[in-house]
């Protein structure tokens, strides 16, 4: 019996050795168990201190509605450029500066399409980038075909129909794509902007197809209006779509509609009287429906390819500790000291199984852009109004009016357009509701190199006077 007491002291200190070894070190082994999103931060106090100061000086001299955005695209650098500047890039158009706005989107743009170009540079780069512990934000495809929408606004903006209609079919064919898989297009908006691009610019066949096309993928927004009328009014309403992290582990990512919801009704205007088509505007882009789902079908959450390892993983685990232990309890007690030691071993790679699954956690990247609106309505109408610059506010339920935070309006010899916003994209100290962060994180840990040359871009794209950054 002594001997036997002895194979079960020996087989259980070999659990408890391993074990607690194991999982004490499995944390620095897989990255200290936070997840695909977050890592420890090696910079320096030194170094943060030299780059927050930079930043500071960089956006010294930029406006004040503009210099907080500024500020985090320094600090931050390529990992979250892609949103720093889509938050910009929609500030900016609010703030009056129209030309960093167009160079904040062209620089967002070129940022996602290395990725969702579809050629095969951007495979491989995506093979690359799906690799890294720590990616860089390129959006969900909802969040790249907006920031596509709002450079065809841009162009609108500049009379350049041509242009608009190439950034509103790209605006499109990135609600196709998702990080690993494609999808059949359903932002019917796109299409129909596409469809009104071509028709100011005198190609009404084009505009037919593409009209076609929006009717095909929306027939319930686009079945009963026309595209070929020449003044349009886009308004933008409510809060953006929400990210929030579910599951065993956090790991899976799920978009929810905003409870932020605008009370608008119609638009109204103070200087004219236009001839609308409708006096009821009519709801063309449903921002959250494209955030909430793929193809048109509803998605509960976007589960990142590791979670079905961990939940696998974890359960193997439980098994191999479970079995290994009655097999080491019970043989040791039989005298079989082989079968202990045998089962003992089993116990420790049962605890090694769940040690990894404890330390890979693949957390949901929540990230997001949230100055996106909920919904674009459009008000038509069926002539050019005389005065260009007619002034527009909106009613609320109550048929109390109320100022817009944003309109920008446009009229050539064929086409006329105005585009409005209920909510300031501003940071929330200036009363919009930039969600920006307080204290940007600045991580320099293996990508320093590339942090440089991002802000050595940033110094020659946005000079201090921001007419300069005027694009072609």
């Amino acid at each position: 019996m002594h001997k036997v007491k002895q194979n079960h002291l020996l087989a259980g200190a070999l659990i408890t050795i391993f074990s607690t070894n194991i999982l004490a070190g499995t944390s620095d082994l897989f990255g200290g168990g936070n997840g695909s999103q977050k890592k420890t931060i090696t910079t320096s106090s030194n170094e943060i201190k030299k780059i927050t100061d930079e930043a500071e000086a960089f956006a010294q001299n930029k406006s004040q509605k503009l210099a907080p955005f500024f500020k985090n695209l320094w600090m931050e650098g390529e990992r979250n450029a892609v949103l720093n500047l889509d938050y910009l890039g929609l500030a900016a158009i609010e703030a009056g500066d129209l030309n960093v706005a167009k160079a904040a989107f062209d620089e967002s743009i070129l940022r996602f399409e290395t990725i969702y170009s579809g050629d095969k540079s951007a495979e491989k780069a995506k093979s690359l980038w799906n690799k890294e512990e720590v990616k860089d934000f390129k959006g969900e495809p909802y969040e790249r075909s907006m920031a596509y929408y709002y450079r065809g606004i841009l162009y609108l903006k500049d009379g350049d129909y041509q242009n608009a209609r190439a950034a509103f079919l790209s605006a499109e064919r990135h609600d196709t794509f998702s990080e690993v898989e494609k999808f059949q297009g359903d932002f019917g908006l796109m299409n129909f902007l596409a469809a009104w691009s071509s028709y100011c610019d005198g190609d009404d066949s084009r505009g037919r197809e593409l009209f076609s096309r929006a009717v095909d993928q929306d027939k319930t927004h686009f079945g009963s209006i026309k595209y070929d009328l020449p003044y349009i009014v886009l308004t933008e309403t409510g809060g953006a779509p929400q990210k929030v992290g579910a599951g065993k582990f956090n790991e899976v990512l799920q978009i929810v509609p905003s409870k932020d919801v605008d009370k608008f009704k119609k638009i109204h205007f103070n200087n004219s009287n236009p001839i609308l088509v409708s006096n009821s505007p009519s709801l063309v882009g449903d921002v959250t429906f494209q955030a909430t789902t793929r193809g048109g079908r509803p998605v509960q959450g976007i589960l990142n390819g590791k979670a079905n390892f961990k939940d696998n993983l974890n359960t193997a685990g439980d098994t191999a500790v479970a079995v290994g232990t009655t097999v080491m309890t019970t043989s040791a007690y039989s005298g079989n000291n082989d079968a202990a030691t045998a089962g003992a071993l089993i116990a420790v790679i049962g605890f090694f199984s769940k040690a990894v699954s404890s330390a890979v956690t693949p957390k949901a990247d929540m990230r997001a852009w949230s100055t996106l609106p909920s919904n674009v309505y459009l008000s038509q109408m069926k002539a050019l109004p005389k005065n260009p610059s007619m002034g527009i506010d909106y009613f609320d339920d109550d048929n109390s009016v109320k100022p817009f935070a944003t309109s920008i309006s446009n009229k050539t010899k064929s086409c006329g357009f105005t585009w409005n916003r209920t909510r300031s994209a501003l940071t929330t100290d200036k009363g919009g509701v930039a969600n920006i962060n307080q204290l940007p994180e600045i991580d320099e840990s293996n990508r320093s190199d590339k942090n440089n040359a991002f802000r050595i871009m940033l110094q020659e794209r946005f000079l201090s006077n921001p007419s300069s950054t005027a694009l072609n």
